[in-house]
């Protein structure tokens, strides 16, 4: 067998060839145009090749591009929350048996990473008051896409009904999840004011729906009407699901006091950095009754021969471990590190602890969002409950001409990371002027002065009355 060489031009335009593939620059045609690197010849032209202390300036200058929370005053949110992450767990998660182990397949030699993903699913359990939870999921949006698919299975129907106020990038997973698998997707808008549950009771479900999905807190911020939503469901023989930030189950009333049958969500919020979107850790969790409907796999404890407490996979639904067509999933792995992180972070903290970051948060938002809207220079955008991030809207008579990304670089460059231009692609609905922002335990007064100071500068430094 031959050494390994590096392709050229000619070798993979062969191997294409070979293959019955088009050209390279036809593989990528689903990228969109705005987001390519257009460099001659697909590459970057560099002067030549770099010694190491060139290579490493060369890319530091690359990455000094990049706005990182740790040096800045972070006000974005959207589905990432810039919270505190204690530094016990960056230094515990480095332990070699955490940090470069595998799937434990040997329960014998794997009791250590067992035990941390059992400890993660009775988290989830206990966050969300219900009967199961698997071993953890890719990220929220892919947990929301499989719940989904479970509702399916279990209630033998095949449409879907998920609220507008579900994070746009969620919604992308469902539709490319849930089509190819027979699924009917109906998106319902929510009322003018922002609620979703008197939407859903004006386009009830029907006897072909498998289940609705709801977030709450949701995209804006807003907190959900669970228990109504979820007899809207059961009323239609539906499966309920909802969307929730972990977290935000410290102070708010849990899917399954509320009557939900299955949770979903991203565990970012508990002890994972921001990390440029990911690795998460996201979490799915529902009644005993649907346990042989879950993906993934689930840690059980047992005891061994010698009476001792041991932990196996006890459920493993997934395609790799019995015949494909029978398996509820193809996902074929865990984010135990991540999960892991998740869980240490709930310990450290513990339930006090939970509630008063969760807490914190809640005021602290509430408290950004009441001094913006008291300069006059914003709106409301809902007059509703809401739990760590909020919208609001530029005052036409306030701001000729200007957008909140115009705003957003502004204040980059005075070191605010801003709130989320609700006008712009990635809020997945546009509201003219919007403006998402999000406030965790990690921002002082200081840091919401700042931000109204730099807004008046901006304004002074244009003119306009302030």
């Amino acid at each position: 067998m031959a050494g390994f060489v590096p392709s050229n031009r000619e070798l993979r335009a062969q191997m294409l060839s070979d293959a019955g593939l088009p050209p390279p620059e036809r593989l990528f045609d689903s990228v969109p145009q705005d987001l390519r690197l257009d460099y001659p010849d697909g590459c970057p032209q560099l002067d030549g090749p770099l010694n190491e202390p060139d290579l490493i300036n060369r890319l530091r200058a690359m990455a000094d591009r990049n706005l990182p929370a740790a040096d800045h005053i972070c006000f974005l949110g959207a589905g990432a929350y810039d919270h505190y992450q204690p530094a016990a767990i960056r230094h515990l998660l480095l332990r070699q048996e955490f940090y470069t182990s595998y799937t434990p397949y040997q329960p014998e030699v794997s009791q250590g990473t067992l035990q941390g993903i059992f400890e993660f699913q009775s988290l989830v359990c206990r966050m969300t008051d219900l009967d199961i939870a698997n071993s953890s999921m890719y990220d929220g949006a892919t947990a929301a896409a499989e719940a989904l698919l479970m509702a399916c299975r279990a209630t033998g129907r095949n449409r879907i009904i998920v609220a507008d106020t579900v994070h746009p990038h969620t919604r992308e997973v469902i539709a490319t999840y849930l089509p190819p698998n027979g699924g009917i997707v109906d998106v319902l808008p929510a009322d003018p004011d922002g609620s979703w549950a008197g939407a859903l009771a004006n386009q009830p479900p029907d006897e072909q729906t498998a289940a609705v999905l709801v977030q709450s807190p949701n995209f804006f911020g807003l907190i959900e009407d669970l228990p109504a939503i979820a007899e809207l469901a059961h009323q239609a023989g539906a499966l309920a699901i909802a969307g929730c930030d972990l977290l935000s189950l410290a102070v708010l009333k849990t899917p399954g006091q509320a009557g939900m049958d299955i949770a979903v969500g991203d565990a970012q919020s508990l002890g994972l950095p921001l990390s440029f979107g990911g690795p998460y850790a996201g979490y799915l969790a529902a009644r005993q009754s649907l346990l042989r409907r879950m993906p993934g796999r689930i840690c059980g404890e047992t005891v061994d021969r010698h009476g001792r407490r041991t932990f196996v996979l006890t459920i493993q639904a997934r395609e790799q471990h019995i015949r494909r067509e029978k398996a509820t999933s193809n996902i074929c792995t865990n984010q135990a590190l991540c999960a892991l992180a998740v869980t240490m972070q709930a310990a450290l903290l513990g339930a006090n602890g939970l509630v008063e970051a969760a807490g914190q948060s809640a005021r602290k938002a509430a408290a950004l969002r009441q001094a913006l809207c008291e300069t006059g220079w914003f709106l409301p955008v809902h007059d509703r409950p809401f739990f760590r991030e909020f919208a609001v809207r530029m005052n036409p008579e306030s701001w000729p001409e200007t957008t909140c990304t115009d705003l957003n670089r502004y204040l980059a460059a005075q070191g605010v990371i801003g709130g989320l231009d609700l006008a712009g692609p990635a809020a997945g609905s546009a509201i003219p002027g919007g403006w998402l922002l999000a406030v965790t335990e990690k921002r002082r007064q200081s840091d919401m002065d700042c931000l109204i100071d730099l807004i008046g500068a901006y304004r002074r430094d244009r003119g306009w009355k302030s």
